[in-house]
């Protein structure tokens, strides 16, 4: 806490603050400083001087990069860096893709110039800081969560304003303040419903509205790479459509993509497929009347439909075996997926009993006790050995609970949402609820088995 020397001062530097200096007294202690907090004051800086002054910004991952500011007015609140702190952490600890392992020092010029993102940083920042028990708080400051909502707000409305104009759409900080409000979303809230209707509306109508780059940089195919795993998961939690198949999506594609798909893209594809199939499976079921449905031409569509998903799922893993890095996280990633499709797929069959005389995708007992246990595993690996957002673990984690019918297993599925939700994530408290209520329907129903036994007989 220095200021430039007045005129007829002596000293290089003037170190105490406004009310040390008026009791011409020792300032000690930092910021605030140990006078300041006995007495209960307001701790100033001390004055500057008439000329500008240099202030020495520093970056949460890189070297200070100095700055010249016209008004002390213009100084970051101490608790302000602090925040930038966590949300760097935040997105160091929470994963989306191989290529958010960077994205808060890539980010850096962005968020420095860019009030929608900066706010939004701030927001996950300060509300990463609340849950990790940071309370002390600069004097005179708002809490870190009740700040978190405040930067929320402010970003929520600089970036209105900033896409009603054609020039403000087209800047690079439009996308990721985008993914990043989607994200504030589900950390914020239990439901998930306001990151869902986000990313099914908001996100594609500002995909709608930005155009396109020929050559998009790593840090964009960053980017479109989180906002496909986000939605993909987001369309096989909650059944419905995604703009992933619409023009808005693939125009931002570079064209041509000249090497295979890694594993995790090509099973996300194949995730995309499979919640594409469900949603038409139940939507055209249910608009069949029940006495007609073992007749009707759909019926027979869907059976056959479901077997070639359930093939593409078998090959995708005997084909991805010989390049697959088992000790690879985002490859355990791609596994747990893939087992927790295996029995999505199979259990929708389970549901309706009008599959007489047809061919369905099955799974033995065995198989399903298999698979479910394969997704535990691979969960708690992922969650105790990398930095991969527990979010992308929800889907098997639901799937895996469905199937689960001792309690030892759902409790350990139980145990793992909620290392989700002291992650950050207070969405995964949502799936908790809704295992526990089919549970409790199966428990009284004895229903689970009933659905295996049924696609098993066919």
């Amino acid at each position: 806490m220095r200021r430039h020397a007045g005129p007829l001062d002596k000293r290089k530097k003037v170190t105490r603050c406004q009310s040390c200096s008026k009791r011409r007294i020792k300032c000690e202690g930092g910021f605030p400083c140990e006078y300041c907090i006995r007495t209960k004051k307001q701790c100033h800086p001390p004055g500057p001087s008439p000329q500008e002054i240099e202030f020495a910004i520093v970056g949460n991952l890189t070297r200070p990069d100095y700055q010249t500011l016209a008004s002390p007015a213009l100084i970051p609140r101490p608790n302000e860096s602090l925040y930038l702190d966590h949300f760097a952490l935040f997105v160091e600890r929470c994963q989306f893709t191989k290529g958010f392992a960077t994205v808060s020092s890539d980010l850096l010029p962005l968020i420095s110039s860019s009030k929608p993102l900066k706010d939004l940083a701030l927001a996950i920042g300060a509300l990463e800081a609340s849950r990790r028990g940071y309370l002390h708080t600069h004097r005179g400051a708002d809490s870190p969560q009740v700040a978190s909502f405040g930067f929320y707000g402010r970003s929520i409305e600089a970036f209105q304003k900033q896409i009603q104009t054609s020039q403000g759409i087209e800047k690079e900080d439009v996308l990721w303040t985008t993914l990043f409000l989607g994200i504030f979303d589900l950390m914020s809230e239990n439901s998930g419903d306001g990151w869902a209707n986000h990313m099914s509306y908001g996100v594609s109508r500002i995909l709608q509205a930005v155009k396109p780059v020929d050559d998009p940089s790593p840090l964009r195919m960053t980017l479109l790479d989180a906002f496909k795993t986000l939605e993909a998961n987001r369309a096989i939690l909650y059944g419905n459509g995604s703009f992933l198949g619409e023009e808005c999506w693939s125009s931002h594609l570079p064209r041509p993509i000249t090497q295979p798909p890694g594993t995790m893209p090509s099973i996300i594809q194949l995730m995309l497929e499979v919640s594409s199939f469900s949603q038409r499976f139940f939507e055209g079921i249910e608009s069949i009347a029940s006495d007609g449905r073992p007749f009707h031409p759909f019926i027979s569509e869907l059976a056959v439909d479901g077997c070639r998903l359930h093939e593409k799922l078998e090959s995708w893993y005997s084909e991805t075996a010989p390049r697959r890095d088992e000790s690879d996280p985002y490859t355990k990633l791609a596994l747990a997926i893939y087992h927790a499709l295996a029995l999505f797929l199979v259990g929708n069959y389970g549901y309706y009993s009008c599959w007489e005389g047809q061919r369905l995708p099955s799974l033995s007992l065995l198989e399903v006790e298999s698979h479910s246990n394969r997704v535990m595993s691979l969960s708690v690996s992922i969650l105790e050995n990398s930095h991969i957002s527990g979010t992308l673990i929800l889907f098997p984690l639901r799937v895996a609970g469905l199937y689960s019918t001792e309690e030892q297993q759902r409790g350990e599925i139980l145990g793992l949402l909620g290392r989700i939700q002291r992650q950050g994530f207070n969405v995964a408290e949502r799936i908790q609820g809704d295992l526990r209520q089919c549970w409790n329907y199966q428990d009284s129903h004895s229903s689970l088995l009933r659905m295996i036994d049924n696609v098993s007989e066919y």
